[in-house]
C-alpha cells in the first residue's frame, strides 16, 4: 500500500510539506471548531499539539498517495486511515508527555479512532461529491462539463499549463479521480454548433488520463508539452476511439471498444489507441533504425534519436517486461502529439508500431481487419475537429488523399473499395447520430473548389494522418500525412 523506496525518494520534499501544513490547517481548524461548540476553554497547548499531530498525519497522507497521481480506491483509504491514525496516536502521546502520564497511554484507542475516522473521509467526501454532482447536473450541465475539442478550437483555454499543476476540485484530489472525456457543451466552429453525443470516460480511463497529465506536468515525458494539450488531446482521442470503433463495426469489421472496467495498473490490450502495445524488440528496432536512417526536420536537418527513446526499452528490459505501451495514454505519446503544431517525430514513430497501423493486405477477398480499423481510422480522424485542425476535413478532400496514398504504395491497392464504403459510412453514422454530427460545422467546407493534389493542402492541417513514407537510403522524412 505504501509507495516504494524509490517512489518515495522521488517525491518532491514540497509535496509532503503542502500536506504537512494542510493537516495542520485542518487539525486546528477542527479543534477551534469543537471548543467554540463545546465552550471549553482553549489552550496554546491543544492548538500545538493538533497542529503537530495534523501535519504528522498529513505527511503520511500526501507521502502515501504520491504527487497528483490518480490512486484506487485500496490506497486512497489505506492513505486516509494511516494518516489518522498517525495524526491521533501522536497527538495522546504528545498529551502524555505534557500530563507526565506514561506515553503509550491511550495511544491504542486513539489510534483506532483516528485511522477509522480517516478511513470515512474519503468515504463521506465520494458520496458528498455524487451530491453535489447531481444537482449541478439538474442546475446547469454544462457547468461541470469538460472543454470539447471544438469548443477549445474555437478560441476557448482549458485550464493547465506547463508550468502549473492540472486543475481539479477537491474531490478529485482527495479521491485521484479527473474529469474529461466526452463533452456535453455544444461546440461552435464556422457559427454552427453541435452537442457531443459522447457520455463522460469510465473513471479508471479518467484516471489514467490524470496520470498522463501529471506525468506530463512533472516532466516525466519524453517530449514536452503543454498539460492543458494533452489534457485536450486524451479527451478528444477518447471521442475518436468510440467513433472509430462505430466505424469498424459499419464496415463488417471486428470493433476494439473500451472497456467499462478495469484496474488502476492493469495493463490494457486491444483497444484502439488506448491498448496498443509493442514488444520490446520492435522499439530497439525502432531506435536502430533511426539512427541508420536519422529523420529530418522541415528545413532538412538530421535530428539524433532522443535520449527517452533510447532509454525506453532499456528500462523495460531492466523490469522484466516482454511489452511496451505504445497507445495515446502513454505520457511520450500524448506528449509528442497533443500539440497545437507538429508532431514530435520519434512519438509519432513509436505510437505508430501500433498494430492497426500494420496496414494488412486482404485475405481471400475480403479486407483484414487491421486494414479496416486502420481506413476507419484515417476517415474519422480526419473529419473530428481536433487539436491540430480546427474544422472537419470535408469528405471530397478525404478522398483524394487517401487515394494518393494507394498510388503511392502507403496504403494497399485492395484498400480503394473499402475507402469508398468508409466514407459512405461515415457520413450516414454522423446523420443518424451514431458519431458526433461534424456534417452540421462542415456542410460549408464542402462547397469548395474540387481537391486538386497534395500542394493545396497545408501540411500542419494534415500532420497526423496516413502513415509513415518510411525510410530512404540517407534519412526519412517527415511525411505531411505520418501520424494519427
Amino acid at each position: 500500500m505504501l509507495l516504494s523506496w524509490t517512489e518515495r525518494e522521488s517525491l518532491p520534499l514540497v509535496h509532503i510539506l503542502i500536506g504537512a501544513l494542510v493537516g495542520a490547517a485542518v487539525a486546528v481548524g477542527v479543534t477551534l471548531l469543537l471548543h467554540a461548540i463545546t465552550g471549553r476553554r482553549l489552550r496554546l497547548r491543544d492548538v500545538l499539539l493538533s497542529a503537530a499531530g495534523g501535519a504528522l498525519g498529513g505527511a503520511v497522507i500526501t507521502g502515501t498517495l504520491g504527487v497528483g497521481a490518480a490512486v484506487g480506491t485500496t490506497r486512497t483509504l489505506g492513505a486516509f486511515g494511516l494518516g489518522g491514525a498517525v495524526a491521533s496516536g501522536s497527538e495522546q502521546a504528545g498529551r502524555n508527555v505534557l500530563d507526565e502520564r506514561p506515553v503509550l497511554e491511550g495511544v491504542g484507542r486513539a489510534s483506532a479512532i483516528g485511522g477509522a475516522t480517516g478511513v470515512a473521509f474519503p468515504v463521506v467526501a465520494k458520496g458528498a461529491g455524487k451530491v453535489v454532482q447531481a444537482v449541478a447536473r439538474r442546475l446547469d450541465a454544462p457547468v461541470s462539463a469538460p472543454v470539447s475539442a471544438a469548443t477549445t478550437a474555437a478560441g476557448s483555454t482549458p485550464a493547465g499549463s506547463a508550468t502549473a499543476p492540472p486543475s481539479r476540485g477537491i474531490k478529485q484530489i482527495l479521491l485521484g479521480e479527473e474529469g474529461g472525456g466526452g463533452s456535453r457543451r455544444a461546440p461552435r466552429v464556422g457559427g454552427k454548433a453541435y452537442a457531443s453525443i459522447h457520455p463522460p470516460a469510465p473513471a479508471w480511463l479518467q484516471q489514467r488520463f490524470a496520470r498522463t497529465v501529471d506525468e506530463v506536468w512533472l516532466g516525466r515525458s519524453g517530449p514536452k508539452a503543454e498539460t492543458a494539450d494533452v489534457k485536450r488531446f486524451l479527451e478528444e482521442t477518447y471521442e475518436h476511439v468510440n467513433e472509430v470503433n462505430a466505424l469498424v463495426k459499419a464496415l463488417g469489421g471486428r470493433p476494439r471498444p473500451i472497456p467499462a472496467r478495469a484496474g488502476p495498473d492493469e495493463v490494457i490490450t486491444g483497444v484502439h489507441d488506448f491498448g496498443e502495445r509493442a514488444s520490446v524488440r520492435r522499439v530497439e528496432e525502432l531506435v536502430e533504425s533511426l539512427r541508420k536512417n536519422p529523420v529530418t526536420d522541415r528545413d532538412g536537418n538530421q535530428l539524433e534519436v532522443p535520449e527517452w527513446l533510447i532509454r525506453l526499452p532499456r528500462e523495460a528490459r531492466a523490469a522484466g517486461e516482454a511489452t511496451i505501451d505504445v497507445g495515446k495514454a502513454s505520457p511520450h505519446v500524448a506528449a509528442g502529439l497533443g500539440r497545437t503544431g507538429p508532431p514530435d517525430p520519434f512519438a509519432l514513430r513509436l505510437h505508430n508500431l501500433s498494430a492497426h497501423h500494420a496496414k494488412l493486405t486482404s485475405k481471400g477477398g475480403a479486407p483484414s481487419n487491421v486494414l479496416i480499423e486502420e481506413v476507419a481510422d484515417m476517415v474519422n480522424a480526419m473529419r473530428q475537429p481536433r487539436i491540430y485542425r480546427p474544422e472537419p476535413m470535408p469528405f471530397g478532400k478525404i478522398e483524394a488523399i487517401l487515394d494518393d496514398m494507394v498510388a503511392k504504395g502507403q496504403l494497399p491497392e485492395d484498400a480503394t473499395p473499402l475507402i469508398r464504403r468508409a466514407l459512405e459510412a461515415q457520413r450516414q453514422l454522423e446523420v443518424g447520430g451514431q458519431v458526433n454530427p461534424y456534417h452540421r460545422i462542415g456542410a460549408e467546407l464542402e462547397a469548395e473548389a474540387p481537391y486538386t493534389g497534395l500542394a493545396s493542402v497545408d501540411p500542419r492541417d494534415l500532420g497526423r494522418l496516413g502513415t509513415a513514407l518510411g525510410a530512404s537510403e540517407a534519412t526519412q522524412e517527415l511525411d505531411p500525412f505520418d501520424g494519427y
